[in-house]
């Protein structure tokens, strides 16, 4: 079950690394969102992409405000709590161990930025997918 539920989520964000990184993005962003979606896990900041793809992290900054409508680290935040809300759905871990796996260095953070972007909690988040659960249950 727990290999199953694993292999399940990996093609998840498997597709969803697909479908972010193709959107009708210029070569340079593309590039930036598919390194983003690779590493966003650890430690990355603009500088590193931009080492990565061969820009000026300030021209990459400006482009990719001007093709996504949000800055470099508002899009590094959204996928890192995609990411943390299919990993809650999964029930496997704990809301900590998932703030770390997603990449934020500490809980508060992610914390805060997990009700910035969703209006609840990963506690909240978590309890609201309850009555789905016990529906679905024989």
């Amino acid at each position: 079950m727990r290999n199953r539920l694993k292999s399940y989520f990996t093609a998840l964000l498997n597709l969803l690394k697909r479908q972010r990184a193709g959107g009708g993005y210029s070569r340079h962003v593309s590039q930036a969102i598919h390194f983003i979606l690779e590493r966003y896990q650890g430690y990355i900041n603009l500088e590193m992409v931009a080492a990565s793809i061969g820009l000026n992290p300030s021209y990459l900054s400006r482009l990719f405000k001007e093709e996504t409508q949000c800055n470099f680290s508002e899009y590094v935040n959204r996928i890192r709590i995609d990411a943390a809300q299919k990993l809650l759905e999964s029930d496997q871990y704990s809301v900590k161990q998932i703030s770390s796996q997603v990449g934020f260095t500490t809980y508060n953070y992610f914390f805060k930025v997990f009700k910035e972007l969703t209006g609840m909690t990963p506690h909240a988040y978590v309890e609201s997918l309850r009555p789905e659960r016990q529906r679905s249950k024989p």
